[in-house]
């Protein structure tokens, strides 16, 4: 239906993401948070990306690892 992604991570944790739109997680990989990051450029050069492709992608996926601010406190 397309109304929450399932999002399956190494170390054998499941997450739903009810943001199925582009968007890049932010993800610590200390802590595990994840944070959405929603950018017009980042839809911009999706669109970029899959125009070349020539395809119709089922879903996305875009993760960045990081520590959070948190995370660099402790």
């Amino acid at each position: 239906m397309g109304l929450i992604q399932e999002l399956n991570f190494s170390d054998g944790n499941i997450r739903y993401d009810p943001n199925t739109k582009v968007h890049i997680n932010l993800v610590c990989s200390k802590c595990g948070d994840i944070t959405d990051y929603n950018n017009e450029k980042v839809k911009e050069v999706w669109q970029q990306i899959i125009s070349g492709l020539k395809i119709k992608p089922k879903g996305q996926r875009i993760d960045l690892y990081y520590e959070c601010e948190k995370c660099k406190r402790d």
